[in-house]
């Protein structure tokens, strides 16, 4: 039902959502990356009242523009360090379904359909670069997912987007 041990905490935490242990809520809903490919998409999360849709991440999302651009990345990196560099970390650096491209492409479709999606950080993610928080960094990665029109926010923030009442909008 959880694809990790942080979703389903956040679950817990977060009882009122509705888990989206299968496609129904996107079944039917065919999504193109940059290159045209075609991608299906699994949310995480699902909130009736406000119909919002929330993907939870732990980590910061990458910046791969397409689902063969993520691919070469993977491959090339892999033979370059070999086994030097863990599949996972291949993965959040590189992998389609951690990339903000991918969310924000999701995002904008559901919007289109009268559905907010958010992706919903914990509250210990750092979204900068390399170890602990430089401010610059941070600014410049919510930038990004600014400019992409992805909505996000931490755990913390959640308050606000669960409020039926609560009223701001990212999309133009």
């Amino acid at each position: 039902m959880y694809q990790s041990k942080a979703e389903q905490a956040f679950h817990g935490r977060n009882a009122n959502l509705m888990s989206i242990d299968n496609k129904f809520l996107l079944k039917g809903f065919d999504f193109d990356d940059n290159s045209g490919s075609m991608f299906k998409a699994k949310a995480d999360f699902y909130h009736p009242e406000t119909k919002t849709v929330i993907e939870f991440k732990c980590h910061k999302l990458n910046h791969t523009v397409s689902i063969g651009d993520g691919l070469y990345l993977k491959d090339n990196k892999q033979a370059y360090a070999g086994n030097r560099i863990s599949p996972e970390w291949l993965q959040l650096q590189f992998g389609w379904n951690h990339s903000a491209v991918k969310q924000a492409i999701v995002s904008n479709e559901l919007w289109s359909r009268g559905f907010e999606y958010v992706v919903v950080f914990h509250d210990d993610t750092i979204l900068s670069k390399g170890k602990g928080l430089r401010e610059r960094d941070y600014i410049a990665e919510q930038e990004r997912y600014r400019q992409l029109g992805l909505e996000f926010m931490y755990e913390s923030e959640m308050v606000y987007l669960l409020d039926p009442d609560y009223t701001e909008i990212y999309h133009d």
